[in-house]
């Protein structure tokens, strides 16, 4: 396993099948990945453990917390601030594109997502946290 790939990713989805899809795709690749069913349960995990994630892929449209909310938590957090975050959705208005890029996020990508373009995103980011 090399530095970057023997990373853990946090990957928060209210879809049990987006959720699959982003954990077999990262683990197929030699991360680590630990799984939320929604941005409060990625809160709870993040907030337990703030040194254990390299990178966050999350939903944006989720109940309860929201992708861009829980990222706007995160950035006002001290301890988690600087993991980056991608939000992979099925939101492709340009207003909700803009709102996450002007808040911090890595990158904004669509739905459904190709598995390397994802791959490649999570090993940039974690590259440019280094």
């Amino acid at each position: 396993m090399d530095a970057v790939t023997d990373k853990k990713i946090l990957a928060v989805d209210d879809e049990e099948l987006a959720l699959f899809f982003i954990e077999d795709c990262l683990q197929e690749a030699g991360f680590h990945v630990e799984t939320a069913s929604g941005g409060k349960e990625a809160w709870d995990k993040l907030l337990e453990n703030p040194n254990d994630f390299s990178v966050i892929v999350t939903d944006e449209l989720m109940p309860n917390m929201t992708g861009t909310q829980l990222m706007e938590k995160i950035k006002k957090e001290p301890k988690l601030k600087h993991i980056p975050i991608i939000i992979l959705t099925q939101l492709n208005e340009i207003k909700n594109v803009l709102y996450a890029v002007n808040r911090g996020v890595f990158e904004y990508i669509i739905k459904p997502a190709d598995r390397d373009e994802l791959i490649d995103l999570v090993i940039d980011a974690i590259e440019s946290s280094s």
